[in-house]
């Protein structure tokens, strides 16, 4: 017989900001089952969608699987708005690659993506190591809150994929098979300053 125990946080609904606090938001959402665009709708935020107003917007945010043909014919305009200090989310760029790709987010910078095998039983990829607790996107986050992001009922919410850009980058957090061990090349939670 074996005993494991494991930590159960439960966190208290997320409250939405006022109105009036919420950036202009550009949503590219081709995903079948629209789950950012129902979010945005559920709690009463506007947004336009892709390509309208993307120049009037302060987040050009993409859901899983939309850096599509349409983005790609967009680029330059979205290099600039970038440039321009426009802030690009892109949730899953990973999704749907099978194997490895290159794909390019803006002029200069492109993602590696590498799809890699689960050899052990699953899970343990959902372990994330913050490497930098005192930065911004970690405020009012415990470090407990870190040792296991799944999806719950047993989904893992780490993508089984190393996504690399081709640019120097910051990394804010990391997680892998190995747990942490020298020279793990896992996921990780980037940050680039700049084009």
């Amino acid at each position: 017989m074996a005993i494991s125990r494991k930590p159960v946080i439960i966190f208290r609904q997320a409250i939405v900001p006022e109105i009036d606090k919420i950036p202009s938001i550009c949503l590219h959402d081709i995903n079948p089952e629209q789950e950012i665009r129902k979010f945005f709708k559920k709690h009463k935020i506007s947004c336009s969608i892709f390509p309208e107003n993307l120049e009037h917007s302060r987040i050009l945010f993409l859901s899983a699987g939309s850096v599509d043909k349409t983005y790609k014919h967009y680029v330059s305009r979205i290099t600039n708005f970038v440039r321009d200090g426009g802030i690009l989310i892109i949730q899953e760029p990973e999704y749907g690659i099978e194997r490895e790709a290159e794909i390019s987010i803006v002029r200069g910078i492109d993602l590696m993506i590498c799809h890699r095998l689960d050899r052990d039983q699953g899970g343990y990829d959902s372990y994330v190591f913050p490497l930098q607790l005192k930065h911004t996107l970690w405020k009012n986050l415990d470090a407990d809150y870190f040792k296991m992001f799944n999806g719950g009922l047993g989904g893992e919410i780490v993508s089984q994929h190393n996504v690399r850009p081709t640019v120097p980058y910051n990394t804010l957090a990391r997680c892998h098979l190995n747990l942490k061990s020298a020279g793990s090349d896992g996921n990780t939670f980037l940050e680039r300053g700049g084009l």
